[in-house]
């Protein structure tokens, strides 16, 4: 790919334009990094990017970017430019062609504003990225304040390079973004949803936490987890602590499922603050789960998460008590609730539940076995009777057909029907009682 990105910058070269690589390419070159893509800027305008090439697209040419298609990859090429005023918090109203030095004094952070010629192998620094890649610091270019003005996101996108690139916060960047916190929430829900989850797969759960608390941006964003900080568990099921180190540690033994896993471990126990009381002395917190579903849902709705990714987070957090009481299911509910269409998930949250509490696997040891023990026909079967027999005994269709087709299931999970024949004769039989 870089190859094929050097050969544009040559054709704008040779036509007399400055051209160099841009922005985080540049900056992942420098740490050794492969870029994902490349990125170039110029002084080349827009039209003359588009003439130069054979096949481009005008992707954004209002803010000068011309995509160019070149062996069948696409690379942006954006002429050098200089941005108005940010009116919304999102977008610059105008734009102006400019120089180099003043495209990199618009950019967001100082690492990611350093350009590099292929050509002459050159690295153009105008807002000394190389010493803060050096000091392995993050620092907004130029005013932090007028940044986070300019577009709130970079509030947000601070953290999630912080995390990345394992870097620290300089000091005045980091109390621009704590003094502008309050902006978040004037950003479209569903640009915060992205950036929070494109910083929750980054994988760093615990210094996570951290940023967006000393930030600020967790009061702003999610008000609730701040309520488990300090809220107290019983040490002998949570010798590790409040509710919010507890979560803390579920989340890191979740970092490489699927960014609803990761979801519910970070809120399973979000409704342990509104149920906590104190028996003998002891804080418990009955119901957490059903209160914590109950919030969860409000939590993803107002960031816009699908309604897929709601439902199954919800169920989660739901349901992730459950393997407290598997001991106590009888075979029917087990095999139920073993068909959940959710209880690979559901694993994999309870081990790390468990693990970051009193470590007792005990619980979970027995689902696995059972799991193991049963085929999966037999914790799912093809039912022995359904809505059609019913009919067929003379019965109305209603809510009564649930009630006995759900029965009946029961019966054939306990291996009390073994066979059809068995089946229909007691569904016969109970239609008749009912008749």
């Amino acid at each position: 790919m870089i190859k094929i990105a050097k050969k544009i910058v040559k054709v704008l070269q040779k036509n007399g334009y400055e051209a160099v690589f841009a922005g985080g390419c540049v900056r992942d070159m420098l740490l050794g990094i492969e870029p994902h893509d490349y990125d170039i800027a110029t002084s080349a305008t827009p039209d003359v990017v588009e003439s130069l090439f054979k096949h481009t697209k005008a992707v954004g040419k209002a803010f000068g970017v011309i995509l160019v298609r070149m062996k069948g990859v696409d690379f942006e090429v954006a002429t050098f430019r200089k941005d108005g005023n940010y009116s919304d918090g999102r977008r610059p109203d105008t734009v102006s062609f400019s120089t180099m030095k003043e495209d990199a004094e618009r950019r967001d952070f100082t690492v990611n504003a350093m350009f590099y010629d292929p050509i002459k192998k050159e690295v153009i620094d105008h807002v000394y990225g190389i010493s803060d890649l050096t000091l392995k610091t993050l620092r907004f270019v130029g005013n932090a304040n007028h940044r986070i003005e300019e577009d709130h996101l970079r509030l947000l996108r601070a953290v999630r390079f912080a995390l990345k690139l394992d870097f620290e916060l300089d000091p005045s960047t980091f109390e621009a973004i704590r003094r502008n916190a309050y902006l978040v929430n004037r950003i479209a829900p569903e640009r915060v949803r992205e950036e929070f989850v494109k910083i929750l797969e980054v994988g760093k759960p615990r210094r996570m936490m951290d940023l967006l608390f000393s930030t600020h941006l967790m009061q702003m964003i999610f008000p609730e987890i701040v309520a488990l900080k300090d809220s107290p568990q019983y040490f002998e099921y949570h010798p590790e602590g409040d509710v919010l180190e507890h979560t803390i540690l579920v989340m890191e033994k979740l970092t490489n499922q699927k960014m609803e896993v990761q979801l519910a471990g970070m809120f399973h126990d979000i409704g342990k603050p509104d149920t906590l009381k104190f028996e003998n002395e002891k804080p418990t917190n009955k119901g957490h789960d059903r209160i914590g579903a109950d919030t969860v849902e409000w939590i993803m709705l107002r960031l816009k998460f699908s309604n897929d990714e709601i439902t199954l987070v919800r169920n989660l957090v739901a349901d992730h008590m459950k393997h407290h009481i598997v001991k106590e299911f009888k075979k029917s509910t087990l095999k139920r609730y073993m068909a959940l269409p959710y209880i690979n998930e559901l694993m994999f949250l309870n081990k790390a539940d468990f693990l970051s509490a009193s470590g007792n696997m005990e619980h979970f040891e027995f689902l696995k076995e059972k799991m193991n023990e049963f085929e999966p026909e037999e914790i799912k079967p093809i039912p022995f009777v359904n809505g059609h027999d019913l009919i067929g005994f003379g019965l109305k269709p209603g809510p009564v057909f649930k009630i006995l087709l759900d029965e009946m299931m029961d019966f054939q999970l306990e291996d009390i029907v073994i066979n059809r024949k068995q089946a229909l004769k007691v569904l016969k039989e109970k239609v008749n009682l009912i008749s």
